[in-house]
């Protein structure tokens, strides 16, 4: 699930500490820019998705600020062939990331942008290939 309006301090490790009490946390990210601050957002993932009911019945303050829950939209996934691919350097090239990707499944196409911007995305024949 997303989390927003983390306060600038918060960090990881306090979120995750925070979500805790709702269950077994498997992930837990504040997202940093280039410049390693926080973007003030960031996303928690947990094993069991009773959890996520529990703690969308509840607001939340941490590190003195009210944070914005937005539950994951599992219809999206569902239905999506498309995966984001990030950090990637300038010097791979897309046929590379073609070869790599279809061990997953069948790869219709590889979208880089132009100039390289690190990041590119794979679309896939089937949803079951992209999950």
């Amino acid at each position: 699930m997303c989390v927003r309006s983390l306060a600038w301090e918060t960090t990881d490790q306090a979120l995750r500490e925070y979500f805790e009490r709702f269950g077994e946390v498997t992930t837990c990210t504040v997202k940093t820019g280039p410049d390693g601050r926080s973007r003030g957002f960031g996303f928690v993932n947990f094993a069991d998705k009773s959890a996520i009911a529990a703690v969308l019945e509840e607001e939340h303050v941490v590190d003195g600020r009210r944070l914005e829950i937005l539950p994951p939209r599992l219809t999206d996934l569902a239905h999506t062939t498309k995966v984001f691919v990030g950090r990637l350097e300038p010097s791979v090239p897309v046929e590379t990331i073609r070869e790599h990707f279809a061990q997953f499944g069948e790869v219709l196409d590889v979208y880089m942008p132009h100039p390289h911007k690190g990041f590119c995305f794979v679309t896939y024949a089937d949803n079951a290939s992209a999950l």
